[in-house]
């Protein structure tokens, strides 16, 4: 019985290996596509950005310059502020200083949706205010710190007319030691393939057609917790592509506590559970992978207590082969980035590698967070309670204005 079940442990570990090697090799051939480049014959689109600002975060300074820097014939900058007190308003003045009153077009939100996420409310009354002669919407964050031909990029695709939507890619690549920043970022290097395999958009860096916005999908962000997982399933329908633009990955070196790690990627999953069709396969794959661990942790220390010698020996090798495989594909892809950014003239830290440590902290992870999503009913985002009852049942439950906090902390939350 014992030899059965570590043959089992064993071809299931092999075999997990090459599913999680292979799923970021699938990440890593993105990069080696060829640019999509807009024609020369063509003009371009007339484009206007997008940024919903809710308090200060550490880069919005440096956010903001860089949109206003953009290397693109025809563009205009919305900024959708929470309120009028609130403290991204001193960036603005500050970039204004800079540039001139008119780079920046900033109004104040001024209806709160009480069905969807405030991201949500400052896209729908941004899109409504545009006008006629603009063709496609870029939507960043704030903590997105996006390269000059950011918007030549990813316009790019759209000379195909099937492509509806364009999407960067978001990468962690912490400045500190923390463990709460390894943890987010070794946690990414599994999620960020996931995303990209179920064709989720990242709406830290995205770029829409001003005419899919116009036909229906504003209304349905209207009725959502956030605008990016939810765009795919609208695309699919409407039978438009989307298309990475992995030249386009940002880099995000903010640092994170250990708590407020666990609470952004238990948001993620929330976020895959509430709108992806992919959600019941991964759950499959975390349970799958955690019961694998936890058999093979008591057959280890079965065969030890009864002297097995051999069969501990071949347990103990089993899940270093999966540390390898991982680490191994990571660093192609650490190295494809790390390539990416030196051609923007970006000097970012290598991504540091999962030891043992870090490896079993990211499996509980994903476990962790996946369970807490499964039972989730309410979250708070940005300092603002949701009650969730399903995709398109979400209730703002009460909204205040930015308060910034006493205390300092280790890290800025995304409004993503």
């Amino acid at each position: 019985m014992m030899s059965a079940l570590i043959a089992v442990i064993f071809v299931g570990t092999i075999c997990f290996a090459i599913w999680q090697a292979r799923l970021i090799r699938g990440l890593f051939n993105l990069y080696s596509r060829p640019v999509r480049e807009w024609s020369p014959d063509i003009p371009f689109p007339n484009v206007a950005i997008i940024l919903s600002l809710r308090g200060h975060d550490p880069f919005l300074n440096q956010c903001l310059r860089n949109l206003v820097r953009q290397d693109y014939p025809e563009f205009s900058i919305h900024l959708i502020v929470d309120s009028e007190s609130d403290p991204a308003w001193d960036a603005i003045r500050t970039v204004r200083e800079e540039f001139g009153e008119d780079c920046l077009n900033a109004s104040v939100l001024h209806e709160h949706l009480p069905t969807c996420g405030l991201k949500n409310s400052s896209l729908i009354q941004a899109i409504g205010d545009l006008p006629q002669e603009v063709e496609v919407v870029a939507m960043v964050d704030s903590d997105s710190i996006v390269p000059v031909n950011w918007l030549r990029s990813l316009v790019g695709p759209f000379a195909d007319p099937a492509v509806g939507a364009t999407s960067g890619i978001r990468w962690f690549a912490p400045n500190d030691q923390h463990f709460g920043s390894r943890l987010r970022c070794f946690w990414n290097i599994i999620a960020a393939p996931m995303i990209c395999k179920s064709n989720i958009p990242w709406g830290g860096s995205m770029m829409i057609r001003r005419s899919i916005l116009d036909s229906g999908l504003t209304d349905e962000w209207s009725r959502m917790l956030c605008d990016d997982a939810p765009t795919i399933n609208y695309l699919r329908r409407t039978r438009y592509k989307l298309e990475y633009v992995p030249q386009m990955t940002i880099v995000n070196t903010e640092s994170i506590s250990v708590r407020s790690c666990i609470r952004f990627v238990s948001r993620q999953k929330l976020i895959f559970r509430l709108y992806q069709a992919d959600w019941p396969r991964l759950v499959a794959t975390i349970l799958c992978a955690s019961i694998l661990r936890i058999t093979h942790d008591i057959l280890l220390v079965m065969c030890v207590v009864q002297q097995e010698i051999t069969n501990a020996a071949i347990l103990a090798c089993l899940h270093p082969v999966i540390l390898f495989a991982t680490c191994l594909e990571a660093i192609r892809l650490d190295r494809a980035i790390s390539a990416v950014a030196r051609n923007r003239g970006e000097d970012i830290k290598r991504t540091p590698l999962p030891g043992p440590v870090g490896y079993i902290g990211v499996e509980l992870l994903f476990l962790m967070s996946m369970l807490t999503s499964i039972f989730t009913r309410s979250v708070i985002w940005r300092g603002i309670k949701y009650r969730i009852r399903g995709p398109e049942d979400i209730t703002m439950l009460e909204y205040h204005r930015y308060v910034v906090p006493v205390e300092v902390v280790l890290h800025s939350e995304s409004i993503v």
